[in-house]
């Protein structure tokens, strides 16, 4: 918000001003006069944007013009700038120099972060004279999980487990029952995440939950649908207070919609305090998750929204979400209706067959044109 605002701070402003004092209340920092200045007009500072498609889609525009400027007024300091390919299409100002796209995971680099997540994990569990029994129990467990992962019946997890987040995912999922099969797709990943995040781990931990699963899940579906709906990636204390006190499972259950917020944040971490005061969830993609689901159940209605925001750069996770839950005879509807809206809306459509993993069940037809009309040809 500080950068979209009329009068965005400079970048000195905005490290010293800002940035700096968040990092400790305790014992707050304070630098020599110009001393961030100094050290951007030198080249001594890395200057680290995270995140860009994150802003909502009206903001994009003008950040960009900003950091543009902030790199033609210190050209000497190093800057990266993260995003997502579909919000980089907002970047309109001048872009950085070195566009680089982070590849997929290799297998052998699949293999490298399960094995040093499980011992990190296990070494966590443990106390430091019980190192040797940590080792042990994460070679195990590490093992037990890429087997399935290179499983050759399972050409699914391959795909997921190229994403860095999927694939911690995949190993969160697995860490807490490794008996139980990883789920095929990614919807059912989300599910069975949120089913941990919400009744699994707490119940292990003695930790009362305030509403129950199913209606934890209703009051987050109906936040998200709200967040996306008004590209609104962030949000306010106050903007989630308010949204809160309208929603009737917590009028009924007569909930503290603060305490409910405290949970989800502390205790189920599927929201969170990003910065002072402004919350979002997790990932961009458990709030398309989120939203989608809340969508699935509302039928017709749900249909006609999807197809008026089709367009829309922030849906794309929600539908290519709520799609992979639909029925085949559905599905097929939604994409051959967005075949005739031109190649973008095309390629979403195409997109969304892919993530349904489901295509024996759908018209082959339909979807030969649709590799054909995207340009993309299924193996």
């Amino acid at each position: 918000a500080l950068l979209t605002q009329k009068n965005p701070p400079t970048l000195p402003d905005l490290i010293t001003k800002y940035y700096l004092p968040s990092l400790s209340q305790s014992q707050p920092l304070t630098p020599p006069p110009l001393w961030v200045e100094s050290l951007l007009r030198e080249g001594d500072a890395l200057v680290m944007l995270d995140g860009f498609d994150e802003l909502a889609e009206g903001q994009r525009q003008r950040a960009s013009h900003w950091i543009s400027q902030q790199m033609q007024e210190f050209p000497r300091s190093t800057f990266i700038v993260t995003s997502r390919p579909a919000g980089y299409q907002d970047y309109v100002a001048k872009r950085p120099t070195a566009p680089l796209f982070v590849q997929k995971f290799s297998p052998d680099q699949q293999k490298k972060f399960v094995e040093r997540w499980y011992l990190c994990q296990e070494r966590c569990a443990r106390s430091e004279n019980q190192f040797a029994q940590a080792e042990i129990a994460a070679t195990q467990k590490a093992q037990n999980l890429l087997v399935q992962l290179t499983d050759p019946n399972r050409p699914e997890l391959h795909e997921m487990a190229e994403n860095p987040l999927l694939l911690n995912m995949l190993a969160t999922f697995h860490r807490f029952d490794p008996g139980v099969e990883l789920p095929k797709r990614r919807v059912e990943l989300y599910k069975g995440i949120c089913k941990l995040q919400l009744d699994d781990r707490p119940r292990a931990r003695g930790i009362a939950m305030l509403l129950s699963l199913e209606k934890s899940l209703s009051v987050l579906q109906w936040l998200a649908l709200a967040m996306v709906n008004a590209n609104c990636p962030t949000i306010t204390r106050s903007q989630i207070i308010r949204l809160l006190q309208k929603h009737v499972i917590l009028q009924q259950e007569e909930i503290d919609p603060t305490a409910f917020l405290q949970q989800m944040v502390q205790i189920s971490e599927l929201l969170v305090e990003r910065e002072i005061n402004e919350f979002e969830f997790p990932h961009l993609s458990f709030q398309g998750y989120f939203a989608a689901s809340r969508l699935e159940q509302q039928g017709n209605q749900a249909l006609s929204l999807v197809q008026q925001n089709w367009d829309k750069t922030w849906w794309r996770e929600t539908i290519l979400l709520y799609t992979a839950q639909l029925s085949p005879r559905l599905l097929t509807q939604v994409i051959s209706e967005a075949c005739t809206l031109g190649k973008e809306a095309a390629q979403l459509a195409y997109d969304c067959l892919r993530e349904y993993r489901n295509p024996e069940k759908l018209d082959s037809i339909l979807a030969q044109e649709l590799a054909a009309l995207t340009g993309n040809v299924q193996h």
